[in-house]
């Protein structure tokens, strides 16, 4: 192998580094955006069964928390 395809060699494994970096990345940005995403999902569903609980409760003059 002459220099000339050495060299050629070892930028196409540099690209293929930097390329792969690039895929890790996104994929673990759009990870922790779904996770994101789902907290957020679970707290609103949180908060409407909170509000719908005290709704419920607000009519009976006994408040039982479960």
């Amino acid at each position: 192998m002459d220099i000339g395809s050495t060299e050629s060699a070892n930028v196409q494994d540099n690209v293929n580094q930097v390329v792969g970096l690039k895929k890790q990345g996104m994929k673990e940005h759009i990870s922790a955006s779904l996770q994101k995403k789902g907290a957020a999902i679970e707290l609103n569903v949180n908060k409407n069964l909170m509000e719908n609980k005290a709704a419920a409760n607000k009519g009976s003059k006994l408040n039982v928390f479960a």
